[in-house]
């Protein structure tokens, strides 16, 4: 725990992003397994420890710790973990120890609800003021060091000199620890095999309509004609000339003129016939209710 509460704590220190990616490069090549998969876990938002939760690390540490001097303790550091792990005070004769994040992991994996409280006090008591906050955070999933789980990709690509979509190719076919993934990015191992066919693929970006359509052989010309419809031609044309075709017979007519009222009518009654010639200039053969007139 004392090398993943070091980089929580450098990770919250540091705002560049590149830093932050250097950081998770240097964990992941000098961590070992299962805990860099862990921790990975943790920082993606993939890893789940529900038996723990903020009430029970409350009343963990009401057991040993006055509730009025919790509370002012608690307003004025304002955050639980940090709080606890402050505070907290194991017996004198529990000298403080590293525990393995993957054991820790594991631990409360398979605990059930009976056992997790027991075993979080006992893991305070082993633990420092360091490696107390990085456990309070892991448990209750609220790290808040400013790294999302894009980033962590972006730092397994790196590590391994891939491509980050490589990397989202097989992500949701995996699970923490990610071993299969370390050692395939490591060199020591094959690229992992995906248990379903399905792969996924990320979406990809609007491109400039001009450009897209370049892509495409067009065959057909299309333009107005004077009733309304749109005729069609067989001759090949450009991409530019497609786009300047489609802006042509999408362009709306000119707005109504600006003439004085018509005879009899008001000027807002005008300017309602003149919209209602405008609508039924630029609808289809089957004309829509909103384009009558009236």
């Amino acid at each position: 725990m004392k090398a993943f509460a070091e980089l929580l704590d450098r990770l919250v220190l540091t705002p560049q992003r590149n830093a932050k990616i250097r950081l998770l490069v240097d964990y992941f090549h000098s961590a070992p397994d299962p805990s860099r998969g862990y921790a990975l876990a943790a920082i993606a938002g993939t890893l789940s420890l529900n038996t723990v939760k903020p009430a029970l690390i409350r009343d963990l540490l009401l057991e040993r710790m006055d509730g009025v001097l919790f509370q002012y303790s608690y307003d004025y550091v304002g955050d639980l973990a940090e709080t606890v792990s402050l505070a907290w005070e194991p017996p004198a004769e529990i000298a403080p120890e590293d525990i393995p994040l993957g054991e820790v992991v594991e631990r409360l994996q398979k605990a059930g609800r009976s056992e997790v409280r027991s075993l979080v006090r006992e893991m305070l008591d082993r633990l420092d003021t360091s490696g107390r906050f990085a456990l309070l955070k892991l448990a209750t999933g609220g790290l808040r060091i400013g790294v999302s789980a894009r980033l962590a990709k972006q730092a397994l690509a790196e590590m391994g000199s891939r491509e980050v979509t490589e990397i989202e190719t097989l992500w949701h076919g995996l699970e923490p620890p990610y071993r299969p993934l370390f050692l395939w990015l490591t060199g020591e191992g094959e690229m992992p095999v995906l248990k379903t066919p399905a792969i996924f693929h990320s979406v990809m970006l609007a491109t400039a309509g001009a450009k897209a359509s370049s892509m495409v052989s067009i065959r057909a010309t299309t333009r107005p004609s004077g009733n309304g419809t749109v005729s069609a031609s067989n001759s090949p044309m450009s991409a530019g000339s497609a786009v300047s075709t489609l802006a042509a017979v999408t362009r709306f007519p000119p707005p109504f003129p600006k003439s004085s009222r018509l005879p009899g009518l008001t000027a807002s009654s005008t300017a309602s016939f003149w919209s209602a010639e405008r609508c039924a200039a630029t609808a289809p053969p089957v004309r829509s209710p909103t384009c009558s007139r009236g």
